[in-house]
């Protein structure tokens, strides 16, 4: 709902997590986030650019994929902002690993990679994601990997997991 609103140019939700601290969110515009992307129009990503410029304080990570292409492509379009940001997550946050990752943005354009990324695999994914890259910096984003279950089933974020990321990555970068 947050990110229907937000695209149809309601910015409350948005306001009121900066007023309780939060500097970043996240548009996962998809079906399998509730989200009817066949809604969006040639406007949509006009209103959100005018809400990013309205609050250059809080980033705005486009989660970009074949769903969200009317979002971004048109954003990719306009004056770049820096509070936009664009996640490539083909997987459409099913956690689902790339094969390959996608060209980055236009320079001045931050961006990350998803899909599938854990203790288990990052290493080498990271290897991918950097040749894709070209040099440029980048960041990744990880979820489902992240969590364990107690004995009762539910689940918590596991330092553990994110420790031995961590350790890939700085492994990574000290070989590279």
């Amino acid at each position: 709902k947050a990110v229907r609103d937000l695209l149809a140019g309601d910015d409350g939700f948005v306001r009121k997590l900066k007023t309780w601290g939060f500097q970043r969110v996240q548009l996962n515009a998809t079906a399998a986030n509730n989200f009817d992307p066949s809604t969006v129009t040639p406007d949509t990503a006009a209103i959100l650019y005018r809400i990013a410029e309205s609050l250059p304080d809080m980033e705005f990570i486009v989660q970009r994929n074949e769903e969200t292409r009317g979002i971004w492509e048109h954003l990719l379009n306009m004056q770049p902002l820096p509070n936009i940001s664009y996640l490539f997550d083909e997987s459409k946050g099913m956690g689902a690993v790339a094969g390959s990752y996608p060209a980055p943005p236009p320079r001045g354009v931050r961006f990350g990679y998803t899909g599938g990324l854990g203790p288990a695999n990052l290493s080498n994914q990271l290897k991918k994601m950097a040749e894709a890259a070209g040099g440029r910096e980048l960041w990744c984003d990880m979820e489902s990997s992240m969590r364990s279950k107690y004995a009762d089933g539910t689940e918590f974020f596991d330092v553990y997991k994110a420790m031995a990321c961590i350790d890939q990555v700085c492994f990574s970068s000290a070989r590279h």
